[in-house]
């Protein structure tokens, strides 16, 4: 089995893990990681979610489109 701690982070993955904090409006960063803390993210997602500026969201393709090292690859861990 290979080790999927330092795969690097991408799309599909990311999105499962903070798609449900946009049930609030315009998501902060701090419920972007809260979402992730809920479904037990890998660290290179909080890393990823980390780097992002410190403001609100409107989408998840505008959370995507600050952090251009995630991978539209299809394998998630």
């Amino acid at each position: 089995m290979a080790d999927t701690s330092t795969a690097p982070v991408t799309v599909p993955e990311f999105c499962v893990h903070v798609e449900n904090a946009f049930v609030v409006d315009r998501p902060r960063v701090a419920d972007l990681l809260n979402a992730a803390l809920a479904s037990q993210a890998r660290p290179a997602v909080f890393a990823a979610l980390n780097r992002l500026p410190d403001r609100r969201f409107e989408s998840l393709m505008e959370v995507l489109s600050e952090l251009p090292d995630v991978s539209f690859g299809s394998e998630a861990p």
